[in-house]
């Protein structure tokens, strides 16, 4: 995951870069979605090519393949007004505020009633 985060960073600067800022979660979720553009290795034996149809974070990644991703995630983000990304951006937003109210409602359950009589609450 180290490398996702050093993918991610650097898309976010690139994006900013070219006045075109977006969130963390959203180059994430991009860079993690990007299809792996390779031949397969059975595409000398048939003469035409075929998709791995596989993510490049699906196995290993190595450094000529970051580059493609790096290039491939700002393609994809280059146009921010297209109805695919704005939709993405709408399902990443509701899950972060899903998580939100999940975390924030937990943290509500873990103090009760009797735990809220035993703090000290000094008046200024």
């Amino acid at each position: 995951m180290e490398i996702l985060e050093e993918i991610t960073k650097f898309v976010l600067y690139k994006s900013r870069e070219i006045d075109h800022p977006i969130t963390e979660a959203l180059a994430s979720f991009i860079i993690q979605t990007t299809l792996n553009p390779s031949k397969s290795p059975i595409y000398f034996l048939l003469k035409f090519p075929l998709a791995t149809k596989k993510f490049f974070f699906e196995g290993e990644i190595h450094q000529q393949d970051q580059t493609i991703v790096v290039n491939e995630a700002l393609k994809k983000l280059g146009n921010l007004d297209s109805p695919s990304l704005q939709t993405i951006q709408l399902q990443i937003g509701n899950s972060s505020i899903i998580y939100f109210k999940i975390k924030h409602l937990s943290s509500k359950a873990m103090i009760t009633p009797s735990s809220k009589a035993n703090f000290n609450v000094r008046s200024a």
